[in-house]
């Protein structure tokens, strides 16, 4: 969780948002942030997927069922993997090897996606 509270800092600073934005924005605690990281447009991205995820994971309600709630946990944070491999893809530079990784990605969470949402709409 602290990676992911550096790294949604981070796209805030190089956004220009206050860090006392990025956490109500996000919902995390980022008073501890450095204001002064570089951020390149991809990481401002990846940064931006992140807090995505954060946010989306209010509108999925938990309740207590361990797969229900797996479900629910799961949809958002494929959702950030996508569109942060879709932002690796942009990159013309980008390692071969990891554009391979986000073109499975983008194929097999979006698929996964669909079946946790599908889970959750046949078990409320």
């Amino acid at each position: 969780m602290k990676v992911k509270t550096v790294l949604v800092a981070l796209m805030f600073v190089g956004t220009g948002l206050s860090v006392a934005q990025a956490d109500s924005k996000c919902g995390m605690d980022m008073n501890h942030m450095s204001h002064s990281a570089h951020m390149s447009p991809f990481t401002q991205s990846y940064m931006k997927a992140m807090c995505g995820m954060m946010e989306d994971m209010d509108k999925y309600q938990l309740n207590g069922d361990a797969s229900h709630d797996f479900a629910a946990s799961m949809i958002p944070h494929h959702k950030a993997a996508v569109e942060m491999a879709k932002t690796l893809l942009k990159d013309p530079k980008a390692d071969p090897a990891l554009r391979k990784m986000a073109e499975s990605i983008i194929t097999s969470q979006s698929a996964e996606i669909a079946d946790l949402e599908a889970f959750l709409k046949a078990h409320p």
